[in-house]
């Protein structure tokens, strides 16, 4: 699976200069969000319809945060990815995840995901932004920048990616960002939990993107998915960012219980 190319471009965010960085990392540009679903049924998976929550929540921050944001929703099958609605406005895709069902795990595969298909389907519909260490492209950043967020729930398939040379250049843009949540049950002889946590990091060798993995926690989801609402650029490195709540006043309000997730819905509706 390892991909000397692709490793050796991964440097290729590292080795910017540091007076360009820094202009980056202060430039809010409005970010193309494609979501990416894992909508597989699995018995031992956390619930599709707290993942569609989470998201729904997602949504719905990041377009208050900007409203030029756009998004668009891919969903991960048995086998492989589905492009299910294009890029649009927050309301749209919020309706796309709603009507999801959950697909049925094809149990007689080799037990693993091939990512190909959902890279190749997101760099087609979405032109990345092209760069060039020597050029003021780097000083000036494009109108927006693409940014892929993929919530995996499977522990027996490992995830992996043969890119080639073209997808392979798009992928290490510093305009394109690939965040993963990746929620999985406990290790056992059966689950992968090892190897598919090497392989996402190996997609991911690059710094820029963040990489978070749970058990099947709703609070824990919530969570993540907050963490994941800071711009791409201007957020920290994750090894370096510091997440913790600040409390602001005295009183703190709990929310709980099938009355409380209505009222944290109706917050944002």
């Amino acid at each position: 699976m390892k991909n000397d190319k692709l490793t050796d471009n991964m440097e290729t965010h590292k080795n910017l200069p540091n007076s360009a960085q820094n202009i980056l990392a202060r430039v809010a540009i409005p970010e193309k969000i494609i979501i990416c679903l894992d909508v597989c049924n699995n018995e031992s998976t956390i619930p599709l319809q707290a993942l569609k929550t989470a998201v729904e929540i997602f949504l719905r921050l990041k377009a208050q945060i900007n409203p030029r944001h756009e998004f668009a929703l891919i969903t991960l099958e048995s086998t492989k990815a589905k492009w299910i609605r294009n890029f649009s406005n927050f309301r749209n895709i919020i309706k796309a995840v709603q009507a999801l069902q959950t697909v049925p795990l094809d149990d007689t595969s080799d037990e693993t995901f091939n990512l190909d298909s959902l890279f190749e389907m997101a760099t087609q519909c979405i032109e990345i932004p092209p760069f060039d260490n020597e050029s003021v492209t780097l000083l000036y950043p494009p109108n927006y920048l693409v940014r892929i967020i993929i919530l995996y729930t499977r522990s027996k398939f490992v995830p992996t990616i043969n890119v080639g040379e073209l997808l392979q250049n798009q992928l290490t843009s510093p305009y394109l960002f690939i965040d993963t949540v990746w929620m999985h049950a406990e290790s056992n002889e059966e689950n992968k939990i090892e190897e598919i946590s090497k392989a996402f990091k190996f997609i991911q060798d690059n710094d820029k993107s963040y990489f978070f993995e749970s058990d099947y926690n709703v609070i824990k989801l919530q969570n993540i998915m907050a963490k994941l609402l800071a711009h791409p650029l201007q957020r920290s490195l994750q090894n370096s960012a510091d997440f913790k709540f600040t409390e602001i006043n005295d009183e703190v309000k709990e929310i709980s219980g099938e009355e409380g997730s209505e009222e944290a819905l109706n917050i944002f509706a």
